[in-house]
């Protein structure tokens, strides 16, 4: 996740890119600060949607997508098929 936010902060086109740098290495250090709900979850995804300077570039769902785990598991399927061969 940290990575593909830095991927897309610097690429907005409503901001200079090393502005989108600077604030998505400023928003990647809140993660290691944000804290933990009762179930053990991270806040981080709550305290970015409340983050002035982050909602200035980035639309909620903008933001929310970058929590999507089906984004980070896509490949899973093939990478078995892969390694373990088709099911057949």
């Amino acid at each position: 996740m940290q990575i593909r936010f830095l991927i897309i902060i610097p690429n907005k086109s409503n901001i200079p890119k090393s502005d989108g740098i600077q604030l998505g290495l400023s928003k990647i250090s809140i993660l290691h600060e944000a804290p933990i709900n009762e179930k053990g979850e991270s806040l981080f995804l709550e305290n970015l949607l409340k983050d002035e300077d982050l909602t200035k570039v980035m639309k909620e769902d903008e933001i929310r997508s970058l929590f999507d785990y089906d984004y980070y598991t896509r490949n899973v399927d093939r990478i078995f098929e892969r390694v373990f061969g088709k099911e057949g």
